[in-house]
């Protein structure tokens, strides 16, 4: 009995240890992504498109001078637009759902500790009721 109960702790320890560090690396992530794009924004309204796009050296060279022409052909005040629209769109999904992986993780361990919790009632309770039933006496 005692090995099983130290073998379901060991299993739920490990539960407790790792689905925390699971969640926070994946928000860790998001909230890295997040900033690179709030980066871009920033980098494109203060430099211009024309010049971030002249800026970035990694991308092959014939589709870097593509780009370039076509950026340099089209009205970029429109296109800057909507860049910084569409990035802005992307940070705040991106934000609503780390919210929503912070209140789903909050929920789950809520879920297992009152789970852990409701368990060790019911063991100490059974531990109480038979050894009333052998009638010892302390």
């Amino acid at each position: 009995m005692i090995t099983y109960t130290l073998l379901i702790l060991f299993v739920l320890s490990g539960f407790v240890v790792i689905v925390p560090f699971f969640f926070s690396r994946g928000t860790h992530i998001l909230q890295y992504i997040i900033s690179l794009a709030q980066g871009i924004q920033t980098e494109i309204l203060s430099q211009g498109l024309v010049a971030y796009i002249q800026g970035l050296t990694r991308i092959p060279s014939f589709i870097h001078n593509d780009i370039v022409e076509y950026v340099a052909s089209t009205n970029s005040a429109d296109l800057i637009n909507t860049l910084t629209q569409n990035i802005g769109n992307i940070v705040n999904i991106s934000s609503s759902y780390l919210k929503l992986i912070g209140d789903y993780a909050m929920n789950v361990f809520g879920w297992l500790f009152f789970a852990i919790g409701k368990i060790i009632i019911f063991f100490t309770l059974s531990v109480f009721f038979s050894l009333s039933l052998y009638e010892i006496k302390f």
